[in-house]
């Protein structure tokens, strides 16, 4: 594995973290580790999106189990795939795989961006554990 960019900030009490790597030939990883909030998903998903089109890579798995995720980071991941991915023009036939927050009050942003994602032509799907996110991937 190699780790491509990181980003680390703190807010209020939580320390949050971000990492991306590439994982295998096909898939780049992006790793949420603690409180999100949503400029820093959105500055990730920039970067993946960047990365992915440096190295032609189009599955996505994102690391979310650690993540804890404010109800204000809402209108940032609507603009994800609403407004992001139309900008970057990524590839209607990427994929994505998320494993779910454990965090019960985060659960909701991964089922929201499922669904952006989803209604606006992009392969997604929640996973219940990393393995999963990635048999999927290269299924």
């Amino acid at each position: 594995m190699h780790q491509l960019k990181s980003g680390l900030a703190t807010l209020s009490s939580y320390p949050m973290a971000w990492h991306i790597r590439r994982i295998n030939d096909g898939i780049i990883e992006t790793v949420f580790d603690g409180l999100v909030t949503g400029e820093e998903m959105l500055e990730a998903a920039a970067e993946r999106i960047r990365i992915g089109k440096v190295q032609n890579v189009t599955r996505f798995l994102l690391a979310a189990s650690k993540m804890i995720a404010p109800r204000s980071a809402t209108m940032d991941v609507f603009k994800i795939p609403t407004i992001v991915y139309q900008e970057k023009e990524v590839d209607r036939a990427t994929r994505i795989g998320v494993v779910a927050p454990t965090d019960r009050d985060s659960g909701w942003i991964v089922r929201f961006y499922e669904d952006l994602c989803y209604t606006r032509g992009w392969s997604i799907k929640i996973c219940r554990d990393r393995q999963n996110a990635i048999d999927w991937l290269t299924s």
